[in-house]
């Protein structure tokens, strides 16, 4: 039976969602622009998160450091800066990641191991010392930001905050 023109049929999509096999200003008429999608750069972030996303700006090319010390990591994050980097994704060792203090049974085989140690406050702050948390996002910015006097907003995470 041929589909009445301008009706959309459901499909499934490969994860088996169903979606429609396109969509008219009927689907969205319950949306709220400013709410709901927003423009370029602005809250919710559903159009990116630069106003003119990759076209004025080259992608991020993270590099990824966490090795010894906060101090020892630290002093490769400013040589990375200097050089150029824009973006850097830092690694905490498997204690830090789950949770766990390092003198746990649990944590005994992988204490600095892989990754920057972080066991408490002072070991963040010791490693953030002398970085502009403003001019580049940094993985997880935001532990110590506020024990530095900085407010959240001028702190760019590259990830989606709750």
């Amino acid at each position: 039976m041929p589909q009445e023109k301008g009706k959309s049929e459901v499909i499934k999509t490969r994860l088996n969602y169903a979606a429609k096999e396109f969509y008219t200003p009927e689907d969205i008429a319950e949306i709220d622009y400013t709410r709901d999608i927003g423009n370029p750069s602005e809250y919710p972030f559903t159009r990116g998160v630069y106003r003119d996303m990759y076209r004025g700006r080259l992608w991020t090319m993270r590099e990824l450091v966490g090795f010894g010390t906060p101090e020892d990591t630290r002093e490769k994050v400013k040589a990375l800066t200097k050089e150029g980097t824009t973006g850097l994704a830092m690694i905490c060792d498997l204690p830090t990641y789950l949770g766990i203090e390092p003198d746990h049974p649990l944590a005994e085989a992988a204490v600095g191991l892989e990754g920057i140690p972080f066991y408490t406050l002072r070991d963040m702050e010791t490693f953030l010392d002398g970085i502009p948390m403003e001019s580049w996002p940094l993985w997880r910015p935001r532990t110590s930001a506020g024990s530095r006097g900085r407010r959240w907003p001028r702190c760019r995470p590259w990830w989606p905050s709750p």
